[in-house]
């Protein structure tokens, strides 16, 4: 069984296997807000501290879903769209 599944997913194109686990998984990644919005979308008189982070919501595929203060706000909103988070490293 195990070899089987691992062929298949070496037999996936990378357009399948990033969709695999889509739409309902999901993974989080802190970032700054400038590399969140980018540079462009913060107007240059709108203060951030530097050392200050968001989390973004990416689906399985890459796509950027939402922009979150931080960790448990992620969570929350997963959960409430029926949404799997998952640990990437």
């Amino acid at each position: 069984m195990q070899a089987r599944l691992e062929s298949g997913i070496k037999a996936m194109s990378p357009e399948q296997f990033a969709a695999l686990g889509a739409p309902e998984v999901v993974y989080f990644r802190e970032m700054s807000p400038a590399e969140a919005f980018g540079p462009d979308a913060i107007p240059a008189d709108f203060v951030i501290g530097s050392n200050r982070k968001v989390v973004v919501v990416f689906g399985a595929n890459g796509e950027r879903l939402a922009i979150v203060t931080d960790r448990d706000a992620a969570d929350v909103a997963a959960a409430r769209n029926g949404l799997f988070p998952v640990v990437v490293h």
